[in-house]
């Protein structure tokens, strides 16, 4: 056998090597050195493959977040938009709200990631009034006491969701030392009014 590539390896693919990554046989040293080289889309399919080791799908994850920084906008909404929950800490903290939305419209995405998203990490009000826009989120109940007792919540967007919350909800707010103190005032009222509705109308029966 002859020529300048003989008794050399041939260099397998990107395709091939996220092939590796991915597949269950693959041993995992193995499939950890083809996750090197691989593109941000690559890291992505492994990052959410079901087939591929917890510890694969890990290390894909970690290097895909590592990449963000790099990303411009438009691939970092693409990425929010099928990325696996191990991505949406820091996808829910990017600047643009673009990225936001497309987090939000990720079907993986659940009530306990943002709530574990609202009690720790880095909401800025831009994005909790998006989030209070949001048909999807702001009626979940988990979600809309979060924003009403979040103290970055713009006032605007709290007033928002007082009209759509429950009794439970308004008595939370009015008996909160640290609530906003329109908001806690509105809460009362609202609670007030509720109150008396239900007393007219038990008295009319």
């Amino acid at each position: 056998m002859s020529g300048e590539g003989a008794g050399r390896p041939a260099r397998i693919s990107r395709a091939e090597r996220r092939a590796l990554a991915e597949h269950p046989l693959t041993p995992r040293h193995a499939a950890l050195k083809c996750l090197e080289d691989l593109l941000w889309r690559d890291l992505l399919d492994v990052g959410r493959e079901a087939r591929a080791h917890p510890s694969v799908r890990a290390a894909a994850n970690r290097r895909l977040e590592e990449a963000l920084r790099f990303l411009a906008v438009g691939e970092k909404i693409a990425v929010a938009r099928f990325a696996s929950p191990a991505l949406f800490a820091p996808l829910l903290d990017e600047p643009d709200l673009r990225v936001l939305e497309a987090v939000l419209a990720n079907p993986r995405l659940t009530t306990d990631d943002l709530q574990r998203w609202l009690a720790t990490g880095h909401a800025r009000p831009d994005a909790l009034a998006l989030l209070a826009r949001d048909a999807r989120w702001a009626k979940r109940p988990a979600i809309r006491i979060a924003l009403l007792t979040h103290r970055a919540t713009p006032r605007a967007a709290a007033l928002s969701l007082l009209t759509s919350a429950s009794r439970g909800e308004w008595r939370r707010l009015a008996e909160d030392p640290n609530a906003d103190a329109l908001l806690a005032a509105c809460a009362r009222n609202l609670l007030e009014n509720s109150r008396q509705t239900v007393d007219r109308g038990g008295k009319s029966s």
